[in-house]
């Protein structure tokens, strides 16, 4: 059995092209995804307060701890916040205040794919999250950007759970991805093409 648990979380609109349960659906396809058998839970949020339950229900569950966990989001970002609506928006403090809550749970070996525009808002205004590995976007972030940058990540991401190398082959095969996404190596920044605070694999 896999030791990566993987979270796919899409806080989006109905009439919205569902990017969250398309990942799903990439994923599922994936072969080496198939061979390894991770254990995937996917959630389908549609309020403030569904989203807030979900966020609660993982980091109170155990069979994240001590364990690698990817937690991908989808859903929209800006300066109010996380969520289809601004009146639903869920502040970025409060969100990685749960993200915080669960990289110790994981023991420090979360990684998390912010599928959100304006997403360097939320990591640059909270850089004490503990976070191990974070991937988000550097400004808009189109759709087609999102799913072929993420796409080319978990293709590499799943063959030994490296962050770095999964990093550089999503630059190398998808060039779009260098000015679309920003990286987090665990409390530090880096640009995407330099190697310090790099992070090694997580099995």
């Amino acid at each position: 059995m896999c030791k990566l648990k993987i979270i796919i979380i899409q806080y989006l609109k109905e009439q919205e092209m569902l990017s969250g349960l398309a990942f799903k659906f990439l994923l599922e396809k994936n072969k080496d995804y198939i061979s390894m058998q991770c254990p995937l839970d996917f959630y389908d949020v549609h309020s403030k307060n569904e989203f807030i339950e979900v966020l609660e229900s993982i980091v109170n569950n155990e069979k994240y701890k001590n364990t690698p966990v990817l937690l991908h989001l989808e859903s929209h970002g800006g300066e109010l916040g996380i969520g289809p609506w601004a009146e639903n928006a869920l502040k970025s403090e409060f969100f990685f205040s749960y993200i915080s809550k669960l990289e110790k749970l994981s023991g420090g070996k979360l990684t998390l794919l912010l599928g959100t525009c304006m997403g360097a808002n939320s990591v640059n205004n909270h850089d004490n999250t503990g976070l191990s590995n974070i991937l988000y976007s550097r400004n808009i972030l189109l759709s087609g950007q999102a799913f072929g940058s993420f796409r080319r990540f978990y293709e590499r991401f799943l063959k030994d759970l490296n962050f770095e190398e999964s990093i550089n082959y999503m630059h190398n095969d998808f060039p779009v991805s260098i000015d679309a996404l920003g990286i987090q190596y665990g409390n530090s920044e880096s640009a995407p093409n330099k190697n310090e605070n790099q992070s090694p694999s997580l099995l």
